[in-house]
């Protein structure tokens, strides 16, 4: 089945059953407590250096951000933060942005979390740019508040867990691998289970911002799909189809070898190394699916479009008379 057709029948079903039997549904949609209202807050003080940025003399500016008056009175997962963006006026749209494992600490008596986020945007106009930081910061806090619950599940410090990934190993090839070799290491770092968490989070301020734009469930269907989250999505999608046609046999042996460094395994041919690139990203995409279309509804369920369903009750329709 064609990948938007399952975005499209996600989203129908999605509609359907909450019309007819919302009580029903209780899965978790992965949105992070105070989320919204942290990233509203922070964009309210950003604001102002994305406009000097077009507006000044200064085509880059970097400030950091750790006033924590910014978010005084939201209950969220994080009270203390320090939080650098860097704003540079381009003839191109690009951002690239991270989260240090030293975000997460250990205190007296439990696990806590710091977001220590550093974001680099590049935009040729105000409202792009100030998008692109807003889902990064989506983007980024998703990874702090993962990093956290699995210290505070685990009891220990995520970075052990991160490590059991692999996941500085895919990025240290994804940066200076050549070749084939960064097509791989990228396609592995989007496949991991944190990135796909981090990009639903992200998915999440990117619909945000174009609420207004959410008439029914066919104009969701193009908003989703016009978002940089889904685009990943898409990006891993044709990678995928990808290697399970490549037929080069000493292609094939770097693949193996390339995946055997990055993820410590020890496969032996091509069709292992097939399997387990698909089964990890049938995961991805049925979680990515089903969070995906709640999240959407949920945004969707807050805008006067939504009550279009509930106007009149049955008793105040008029009885034909004859």
């Amino acid at each position: 089945m064609d990948i938007n057709t399952e975005l499209r029948n996600h989203l129908i079903c999605e509609f359907l059953t909450r019309k007819l039997a919302p009580s029903l549904l209780i899965e978790t949609r992965g949105v992070i407590n105070g989320i919204d209202e942290v990233i509203d807050a922070f964009m309210s003080v950003i604001e102002q250096q994305v406009e000097s940025t077009f507006n000044g003399t200064n085509t880059t500016i970097s400030q950091t951000y750790n006033n924590e008056d910014i978010i005084a009175g939201i209950k969220t997962f994080f009270k203390e933060f320090n939080i650098k963006i860097t704003t540079k006026r381009s003839s191109k749209n690009a951002v690239n942005g991270g989260t240090s494992p030293s975000s997460i600490r250990l205190g007296e008596d439990s696990w806590y979390c710091v977001p220590q986020i550093n974001i680099i945007v590049e935009g040729t106009n105000v409202n792009t740019m100030y998008k692109k930081i807003q889902y990064s910061i989506g983007h980024e806090l998703t990874h702090c508040f993962n990093l956290l619950q699995y210290a505070i599940q685990n009891n220990k410090h995520p970075m052990s867990n991160i490590n059991r990934q692999h996941y500085f190993d895919i990025i240290n090839s994804k940066d200076n691998g050549i070749g084939n070799e960064r097509a791989v290491a990228s396609v592995l770092y989007v496949l991991n289970r944190m990135e796909r968490n981090a990009y639903i989070g992200q998915l999440r301020q990117e619909l945000l911002s174009v609420k207004n734009k959410m008439t029914d469930d066919k104009a969701i269907f193009e908003l989703i799909k016009s978002t940089e989250s889904y685009k990943k999505f898409m990006y891993l999608e044709t990678q995928i189809s990808i290697f399970n046609e490549v037929s080069n046999e000493n292609l094939q042996k770097k693949i193996i070898n390339w995946v055997n460094e990055m993820m410590d395994k020890s496969f032996t041919n091509y069709n292992q190394v097939k399997k387990y690139l698909n089964n990890r990203w049938n995961k991805w995409k049925k979680s990515y699916l089903s969070k995906a279309t709640k999240i959407a509804y949920d945004i969707y369920a807050t805008t006067d479009y939504s009550k279009w369903f509930d106007w009149g009750m049955m008793e105040d329709l008029p009885e034909l008379k004859i």
